[in-house]
């Protein structure tokens, strides 16, 4: 099974995006979503959170700036009262929902150390995890912990489309990521002109340009709030 729609940093809760929160999954998963990403970051001390990043977003939902410590991070107050996660948190949630597929997007953290920890923290997991990685050389570290499930994200590596067609061709992946903008401008297309690779594009929130990304090649999307059907 491949994802179509794939519930965006936890998914929107009452007009909220990047909230990644405990409300944002609940709410995801009431409304149908069985494909939930999350942003993953490291603080100061190593410790992994559920953040899109330190700056611009812990100001939005924190109203505070800069990396911080796993205890303060933690004991912040969240804009309307929602309540931050952990990586413990959201293992634990996962490990009560198996009917689900944990969907990572790691910001600061270290890819390769993150799928470790999972692993270990919650070895019956790995059949449920989907790990997006950023660069060639992640590929054969996560193939070798016996993760299957691999997305290549596309919009972090400083590579020509053609070198990642070639990495593709050569290297059995569960689905490609990447922008809207890179769908638009052609990607998504060449991709299925040269394999038979599920494709997934972000963040979509318009339901009526979804016909109109899937003609140029794009078979899934994430989103903050387009509900299952």
């Amino acid at each position: 099974m491949k994802p179509y729609l794939i519930a965006h940093a936890c998914g929107e809760i009452d007009e909220l995006v990047y909230s990644n929160s405990i409300e944002a999954l609940n709410n995801s998963y009431k409304n149908g979503f069985r494909f939930i990403e999350f942003d993953i970051s490291q603080t100061n001390d190593g410790l992994f959170i559920l953040l899109h990043d330190f700056e611009e977003t812990r100001y939005k939902l924190f109203g505070k700036k800069g990396k911080c410590n796993f205890s303060e991070f933690m004991s912040d107050k969240m804009i309307g009262g929602y309540q931050q996660l952990s990586l413990d948190d959201i293992i634990a949630w996962f490990e009560d929902h198996t009917d689900c597929y944990i969907v990572t997007d790691s910001k600061d953290a270290d890819i390769i150390e993150l799928c470790k920890y999972i692993l270990k923290k919650s070895p019956k997991l790995k059949d449920n995890l989907i790990i997006q990685i950023y660069s060639f050389a992640e590929y054969q570290h996560i193939k070798s912990m016996g993760i299957s499930k691999i997305i290549f994200a596309t919009y972090k590596i400083e590579a020509t489309d053609n070198e990642i067609i070639d990495f593709l061709k050569n290297n059995a992946c569960y689905a490609v990521s990447m922008s809207l903008e890179k769908a638009k401008n052609g990607f998504a297309n060449a991709i299925k002109k040269n394999m038979d690779l599920w494709v997934l594009a972000f963040t979509l929130n318009q339901e009526n340009l979804i016909s109109d990304y899937k003609k140029i090649g794009v078979d899934g999307f994430f989103t903050d709030k387009i509900l299952p059907l």
